[in-house]
């Protein structure tokens, strides 16, 4: 991980982690159990959520798979135009 990123890719992070915990609130889901729909281990998950790691598409859409949304769905809250992260 780059611990020197820019103020706007580290807000970008924290913007997308908070989404996935949006939507894991959502549907009830803990970590542990996005860890058996995902086989994304629970620290990295909780990294993920609190924008601390960077994750790669591939493993964005390992978790969107698990939270059953399009993979787009990650990066933009209802209601909000995709360009607008």
């Amino acid at each position: 991980m780059n611990r020197d990123r820019k103020p706007r890719e580290k807000d970008l992070y924290v913007r997308v982690g908070a989404r996935i915990s949006s939507l894991m609130k959502e549907r009830g889901l803990s970590n542990r159990q996005m860890y058996y729909l995902t086989g994304i281990d629970r620290g990295d998950m909780s990294r993920y959520r609190n924008g601390i790691r960077e994750a790669t598409l591939l493993t964005y859409a390992k978790i969107a798979e698990g939270l059953e949304v399009d993979i787009t769905d990650l990066f933009v809250d209802d209601g909000q135009k995709p360009n607008s992260l």
